[in-house]
């Protein structure tokens, strides 16, 4: 009796968090639909129409509540525009999701600002990153850049293990076109200095030196508020930093390295993920025993 009315009472705290729900991801989908109106993403980019389109035409966006046993079940808060489609759910996480069980606990730890999960086809956003809105829809671009590749390759709703060369070589794809869309976003402003920086990786490269970026100093990722907006959340400056040394280093790389470029950054996306996604599949095996 005890544990039914203690579950009437949490779902009743997660009723009233529905439409905090449905205004995240709302609101963020009108920003990935303002950044793909821009003529010159749509001309150079038109990867990201499909991952617009793709997300209009089969997302819903989905809410936790607990059923039988407090077990988590994610209910549904919209429908896909097109049910016919293989439908992609849309989890926008909260930190107080953490708390209705171990999943959404170890959910809280490992999401960082966004995840796809092809188990379940959904991309889970978080929506206290202290990232801008901009910056959030860009990152939503770039998951279901993820869930296309897992519907394509029938990975969708299943636990699929792949080869890490696989794994490496999409996450690779993934990189490069967030890089083109800030490219793009940033202006010419941003163009002129992601240009000086390039040049002076070149310049470190020739005396032997790699990673130039990352030995500048602190703030180094300060270009990418031109194309996302400024944050002052210490975190969201971090991961900045992280990107704009990585967007360096992929055009860097394809302009000096030559037929070595694709190896040069395989093993930077190795060295970024290849602990992250070892723990994870670990986790995700000992969910099926």
């Amino acid at each position: 009796m005890f544990q039914g009315m203690k579950r009437r009472w949490i779902n009743s705290k997660l009723y009233a968090m529905e439409n905090d729900r449905l205004k995240y991801v709302e609101s963020t989908m009108i920003l990935v639909k303002d950044m793909v109106a821009f003529p010159v993403v749509r001309a150079i980019l038109p990867e990201a129409i499909e991952r617009t389109d793709y997300l209009l035409s089969h997302s819903s966006i989905v809410s936790p509540m607990l059923i039988g046993n407090n077990d988590v079940e994610l209910i549904r808060l919209s429908v896909p525009a097109n049910n016919d489609l293989v439908q992609l759910s849309i989890f926008p996480f909260f930190s107080k999701d953490a708390l209705l069980s171990s999943d959404m606990e170890y959910c809280r730890e490992r999401i960082g600002f966004a995840v796809y999960a092809p188990q379940n086809h959904m991309i889970i956003l978080n929506t206290e990153t202290f990232e801008t809105p901009r910056f959030m829809a860009s990152t939503m671009l770039h998951e279901a850049g993820h869930a296309i590749v897992a519907e394509k390759e029938g990975r969708n709703n299943n636990f699929a293990k792949r080869t890490e060369k696989e794994r490496l070589q999409e996450e690779l794809r993934m990189w490069h076109f967030d890089c083109k869309l800030a490219f793009l976003l940033g202006g010419a402003y941003y163009q002129k200095e992601i240009g000086k920086a390039v040049t002076s990786v070149l310049s470190a490269r020739r005396a032997g030196i790699l990673f130039h970026v990352q030995t500048l100093g602190p703030r180094i990722g300060w270009p990418l508020d031109l194309c996302y907006g400024s944050t002052l959340s210490p975190y969201a400056i971090k991961n900045r930093e992280f990107l704009w040394a990585i967007f360096c280093e992929l055009i860097a790389s394809d302009m000096g390295l030559g037929s070595d470029a694709h190896s040069y950054q395989i093993k930077l996306v190795e060295a970024t993920y290849k602990d992250w996604w070892e723990k994870d599949m670990d986790y995700a095996l000992s969910r099926k025993k």
